[in-house]
């Protein structure tokens, strides 16, 4: 993570036909498949409340990073509210 931006992708498979996946290497993981949420779950779920779910929960994690003041990047703030920002 460089300025609050990751360097890599987030993916989360909520639902749908993910048989494309059998035709590439996904992250470069050979001899892996890819699932869903549903999937693993066994039921349909609403994107929304999945989304909610993870953000949550990805907040929470990050809050416990060293270092972590609880607050939002400056830039990160900027950005959600569609104001112009800068990269140093």
């Amino acid at each position: 993570m460089r300025h609050w931006i990751t360097m890599h992708g987030f993916a989360l498979n909520v639902s749908g036909d993910l048989s494309a996946f059998d035709h590439i290497t996904p992250c470069g993981i050979a001899n892996v498949s890819m699932t869903s949420v549903e999937k693993e779950k066994g039921e349909v779920l609403a994107l929304e409340t999945v989304a909610m779910k993870a953000a949550a929960l990805t907040k929470e994690r990050l809050a416990q990073l060293p270092g972590s003041t609880g607050r939002r990047p400056v830039g990160l703030a900027a950005r959600q509210n569609g104001l112009p920002t800068t990269r140093a």
